[in-house]
């Protein structure tokens, strides 16, 4: 099974509709989207160069014959991070043959998980380059990511539902787009509940209880959460993890201080 490694990395990105959504699909970077780090290599061990290769590598072997399943999740996968760091001209160039290639992973075998789950991060890195034309996207994204966790919904530490509870939690909601802020803490507990050893579920499930409103609810399980996150770092070591924690630090010490400074 190939891992992402995505917080969904999902959480730059949509804010409102007219900006672009941008905004939600920093939800899919992969320092915000791994923000789900995967047991591959991480950005900070992977500068721009390595990404690029990476892309034009695996795009070479998902189009020499295209009917290759695990080549064309590599080749998304490999799409979604360079697409996550290109500049913003470029993104769409990058995203659409990302989305090509999950598409195809889908159409050999739709009930694996893997494709569902790259076409949404792949749609999420178009979305960011629309502005209208991105709600459309937004419902695909939806729709790919639910289908992931129907199939397989331990794949990426729950990298699906972490993806779809940070869609539901940034997103512009009702009549605009499809987020809900309830009902992205809700999503991002059923993450937390399979995977709660993986650190970013539990950071953005924190993220979500303040963006609901859920302060107090949030203060209960903080105790928790601080264990959990204790005990991943015995779990999670090494350089390839190095970059996940940093950005991991940085959030949990971002929820910790605004749950001191709503005191």
């Amino acid at each position: 099974m190939i891992n992402s490694g995505k917080s969904g990395r999902l959480k730059k990105a949509i804010g409102s509709i007219w900006p672009t959504f941008c905004i939600v699909f920093g939800l899919f970077s992969i320092t915000s989207l791994a923000r789900a780090a995967s047991e591959e290599a991480k950005p900070a061990e992977n500068p721009p160069g390595v990404l690029e290769a990476r892309f034009n590598e695996t795009r070479k072997v998902f189009e020499s014959g295209r009917t290759n399943f695990d080549a064309a999740c590599q080749f998304a996968r490999a799409a979604f991070e360079w697409g996550d760091v290109v500049i913003d001209r470029d993104r769409a160039a990058v995203a659409e043959p990302g989305i090509d290639a999950a598409r195809t992973a889908v159409a050999l075998k739709p009930a694996r998980a893997e494709g569902h789950y790259y076409l949404g991060l792949n749609l999420g890195q178009l979305a960011r380059t629309k502005s209208l034309g991105a709600l459309r996207i937004v419902k695909e994204m939806e729709q790919e990511f639910k289908k992931s966790i129907e199939i397989d919904p331990q794949f990426d530490f729950s990298g699906a539902y972490r993806s779809l509870g940070m869609l539901y939690a940034e997103a512009p909601g009702w009549p605009a787009s499809i987020g809900n802020r309830a009902k992205g803490r809700d999503t991002l507990q059923k993450a937390v509940d399979l995977h709660p050893e993986f650190p970013d579920n539990q950071i953005s499930l924190a993220e979500a209880c303040l963006k609901a409103g859920s302060r107090r609810q949030l203060e209960t399980k903080l105790p928790g959460m601080q264990k959990q996150i204790e005990a991943a770092r015995k779990l999670f070591t090494g350089s390839e993890w190095s970059a996940s924690w940093i950005d991991w630090d940085k959030r949990w010490q971002e929820v910790k201080q605004a749950i001191q400074h709503s005191d």
